[in-house]
């Protein structure tokens, strides 16, 4: 790695970034982002222009088929021990119930664990499940498994539906898929805390709670698209090697998407520029890939990972940048440990200003956080990392999927931190004499994930394997099939 040129890359984002402007584009003048939308087409053009006008190669959207989700009726009435309209939200990709509603009693899981679930399965058949709608998180530790995951375990057991409440108080629905890539098996709906919290004391008064709820969606096929722009090689023995550096542009309907992900967006637009800014002759290409969709199940990267199959090999490595919102805080390796060397070269090289700015490091971690658009990469062997942050405000992480997700939640200049974090490491993995980590086969994915199966992705009581089975995410080829294989 030149060091000059580094050093030139990084200078020109610091002294011109664009990202702040670029983030303001994306959450306030295009908005939500849901697929399906116009919203998404919008979004789909200013990121090929932006990146046409950066001075990247081969810029293009490439479509995809996607189970597209539109809310229509939303509606949980309390009707014993008193009745009481409580405002609820429809998660993304929840089955519709009956055109009058769905009524039953119901079953309030304290924790919404794998524990709660299976000791309480034969109470919940028939009923509503309660319970927190997501994670909630001590010491980097669930205590509490994702929506989804509750979602086929309440399916499993027979329940009738699940209603899920936010873990913090302000009145807040939260918005989120019930399953990914695929309709969930029960209608599945969101409630605030505090109406949680009221429908928890009535169930410890009363012998009984009754609800009924009314859901209305359409889940049609429609396209999506992942925006592509290049930078190419300079070798001239045409390996075809390449990095990927990407981010998901869409985002729930309920807010702009900020840091979820516009954020991450815009740190990878602005490393863009500044590598085609300085133009670096490296010896690996790079591929900017900013994919849509993510939010219904990483459906935009799968669909990247099925259509490029046949380059693969030739793919050194893909860096992931989501919910960059604050100060950036390190590079996480995802269960591929001959990474870590590589890119603790990169980080001895990041020097974040300021008193306050985080500490910044390499980890490693467990083979492909479940929620994230490297994990379809590094389930095909790819070896994956993932930018981190935290959060520069105290509460702004908190807007993560609420209708508070706007761009007052985000650091100005952590986005061009970050983005100069993303140059780094393209010039420095592009650069390298040999691939700092080889792709690696089926079997040996089996092995990492085994390798890994007891660290449990932040679930202290699920395994690696046992969270791929609820949201039937593995076998990977499977999951090829099923994502896109569905009738018009």
């Amino acid at each position: 790695m030149n060091r000059d040129v580094d050093t030139e890359i990084v200078s020109e984002i610091l002294a011109n970034s664009e990202a702040w402007e670029n983030l303001q584009v994306l959450a306030d003048d295009i908005g939500p982002r849901q697929p399906g939308t116009e919203n998404e087409v919008e979004a789909r053009d200013f990121l090929c222009q932006t990146l046409e006008r950066y001075g990247l190669s081969r810029v293009r959207a490439e479509p995809f088929a996607n189970r597209a989700w539109t809310p229509e009726r939303e509606e949980l009435i309390l009707c014993d021990p008193m009745e009481r309209e409580i405002t609820c939200q429809c998660a993304l990709l929840s089955p519709s119930t009956p055109p009058d509603g769905i009524s039953g009693e119901a079953v309030i899981l304290e924790r919404g664990d794998l524990e709660d679930f299976e000791a309480n399965c034969d109470a919940i058949k028939g009923r509503f499940v309660l319970t927190l709608f997501d994670s909630t998180y001590s010491d980097g530790v669930a205590h509490s498994i994702p929506r989804q995951m509750k979602t086929e375990l309440a399916t499993r057991c027979g329940a009738l539906g699940f209603i899920g409440w936010h873990h913090s108080p302000g009145q807040h629905l939260p918005a989120g898929a019930c399953a990914w890539g695929r309709v969930g098996g029960v209608p599945v709906a969101s409630i605030s805390y505090e109406d949680g919290a009221l429908l928890q004391r009535l169930a410890g008064r009363r012998e009984a709670l009754r609800l009924r709820l009314t859901l209305h969606s359409r889940v049609e096929r429609k396209t999506s698209w992942n925006i592509v722009g290049e930078w190419p090689a300079s070798d001239d023995a045409g390996t075809g090697e390449h990095l990927v550096v990407g981010a998901h542009y869409d985002c729930h309907h309920v807010a702009s998407g900020a840091i979820d992900n516009a954020a991450g967006v815009a740190s990878v637009l602005e490393a863009a520029r500044g590598v085609a800014t300085i133009g670096p002759s490296l010896r690996r290409g790079v591929r900017f890939v900013l994919f849509g969709a993510e939010e219904p199940g990483l459906v935009g990267s799968t669909a990247y990972v099925r259509q490029h199959a046949e380059e693969l090999d030739n793919l050194v490595l893909m860096v992931n940048n989501d919910c960059l919102g604050g100060r950036p805080s390190g590079i996480e390796v995802q269960g591929r440990d001959e990474l870590y060397g590589t890119m603790m070269a990169v980080a001895e090289q990041v020097h974040l200003e300021g008193d306050d700015a985080p500490a910044f490091g390499v980890s490693v971690a467990h083979p492909g956080w479940w929620g994230l658009d490297s994990t379809p990469f590094g389930f095909h062997g790819v070896p994956t990392v993932h930018l981190t942050a935290v959060e520069e405000k105290p509460g702004d992480f908190s807007a993560y999927h609420l209708d508070t997700d706007h761009v007052d939640k985000v650091c100005m200049r952590g986005l061009a931190e970050a983005a100069t974090i993303n140059a780094r490491i393209i010039h420095h993995v592009a650069s390298m004499p040999r691939r700092p980590a080889p792709r690696i086969d089926a079997s040996a994915v089996e092995a990492m994930i085994r390798a890994h199966d007891h660290e449990a992705p932040f679930y202290s009581i699920l395994s690696l394997r046992q969270s791929l089975e609820l949201l039937d995410f593995w076998p990977i080829d499977h999951v090829m099939r099923r994502y896109f294989d569905f009738p018009d």
